[in-house]
């Protein structure tokens, strides 16, 4: 396979275990801390985890808002009052469900005993997905809407964009939970084994997933246009 070509979710539990050094090297780079002038080269997703562990469960708020920012996206300030105002509640009540839900069966992706109930059509969590992308919002799509999301459950739902959509030929209206799920499974070993030496943040084994696979499409994909600077 020639390095600036996509590979596809088939193929890609095979590239993460026959690159073991590439992967953890991904990891270790997107993550490592910086100071001084050397921060200015720092990458800026790695503070998703930060905020992430700061935000409320049951509501949106500015640390959301701050969340998705440092995955470099950011909501235009109607639809940022929508979601903290959340006049009619609806938000307020789904994240209470969702939240009552990962309580009650947990929220690692990557663990095969998890429950799939969060998949089914019907869920708090994909209606917590059209509630947040309905045609009245105001530019909040699929990238913004999996970002808040993954900012309220970082261990279960997983981040979408152009890069790592792009690596996995998947097109905008593909699935995206399910095959990201048994792939966080299949790898889960591999995933585990990369170990972050940091006490400010705890990493996911669904972000390690997320950061090996986007880093991968930078390198590949990087005379195209970024969607977002990670």
């Amino acid at each position: 396979m020639m390095s600036n070509e996509p590979m596809r979710f088939s193929e890609a539990p095979l590239w993460i275990r026959g690159e073991k050094s590439k992967i953890e090297s991904h990891f270790n780079n997107y993550f490592e801390k910086k100071i001084g002038d050397d921060a200015k080269k720092v990458w800026h997703g790695q503070h998703f985890e930060w905020f992430a562990n700061r935000v409320e469960r049951d509501r949106f708020t500015e640390v959301d808002l701050a969340a998705i920012g440092a995955l470099s996206v950011e909501l235009k300030a109607q639809t940022a009052r929508e979601l903290i105002e959340d006049r009619d509640g609806a938000l307020r009540s789904l994240l209470r469900e969702c939240e009552l839900w990962v309580a009650t069966h947990g929220g690692d992706i990557s663990d095969p005993g998890l429950s799939s109930g969060w998949l089914e059509k019907g869920s708090c969590f994909n209606e917590l997905w059209y509630e947040l992308v309905k045609k009245e919002r105001v530019d909040l799509g699929s990238v913004k809407a999996s970002k808040l999301m993954a900012a309220k459950y970082p261990g279960l739902i997983p981040i979408r964009d152009s890069q790592v959509s792009w690596l996995l030929g998947v097109a905008d209206n593909e699935p995206w939970w399910k095959p990201m799920r048994e792939l966080a499974i299949e790898v889960k070993s591999e995933l585990d084994d990369l170990t972050l030496n940091r006490d400010d943040i705890h990493v996911t084994a669904l972000r390690k997933l997320d950061v090996v696979l986007w880093m991968e499409a930078k390198t590949r994909n990087s005379t195209a246009i970024i969607e977002e600077e990670r």
